[in-house]
């Protein structure tokens, strides 16, 4: 079994950079995101904190999907679906854990 390191894991993040946020901003999404604790690069390379995440949703109110668990989507072979993401029940929070749900 490995061990567990929670300093190894937040030490760094893969992740997109500015050219790939405004491309994608450009396209008009509403979100984006995937499987790690950070969409973008982390430390930022020039650095900034968290100035995707700033850019994204701060200046275009595209929603940052973070820890996406995608593993039973892969299994089951579900490459189309209706992606279903709830609201959060409360205002004012800029950070809250939903449990969006694909419906094939």
């Amino acid at each position: 079994m490995i061990g567990k390191d929670n300093k190894k894991f937040l030490e760094v993040e893969p992740g997109i950079g500015m050219p790939a946020a405004e491309w994608l901003a450009a396209q008009e999404i509403v979100a984006f995101g995937g499987d790690t604790w950070a969409s973008e690069i982390y430390p930022a390379k020039d650095g900034q904190e968290f100035p995707i995440n700033q850019f994204m949703l701060a200046k275009n109110g595209i929603y940052n999907l973070e820890l996406i668990d995608s593993r039973a989507l892969v299994r089951d072979k579900a490459y189309e679906f209706l992606f279903v993401l709830g609201q959060p029940l409360y205002r004012g929070s800029t950070q809250v854990n939903v449990n969006p749900v694909a419906i094939r």
